[in-house]
C-alpha cells in the first residue's frame, strides 16, 4: 500500500525533527532522559489529536502505549 499523498512531507518533517542539532547538544550535555521525553512527544500529541477527532479507542491505545514505553 502506498502512503498517502501528504505523508512524504510528514516523513521529511520527522527526519528534520529527529536530526536537529538540539538533540545532539542535549545528548552531549548528558540530558538523556530529556531527550527520551522529547522523543515520545510526537506519539503523545498524535494520541491527543486522535482523541479530539473522536477516534477514542485509537487515541486511548496510542496514549497508553506512549505511557508504557516511557
Amino acid at each position: 500500500m502506498l502512503p498517502a499523498r501528504g505523508s512524504w512531507l510528514g516523513i521529511v518533517g520527522a527526519l528534520a525533527f529527529g536530526f536537529s542539532s538540539y538533540f545532539f547538544v542535549i545528548l552531549e550535555a548528558g540530558h538523556n532522559s530529556k531527550a527520551n521525553a522529547v522523543g515520545y512527544m510526537p506519539m503523545v500529541l498524535g494520541a491527543v489529536y486522535e482523541l479530539y477527532r473522536g477516534r477514542k479507542l485509537l487515541g486511548a491505545a496510542l496514549l497508553a502505549l506512549s505511557w508504557a514505553c516511557r
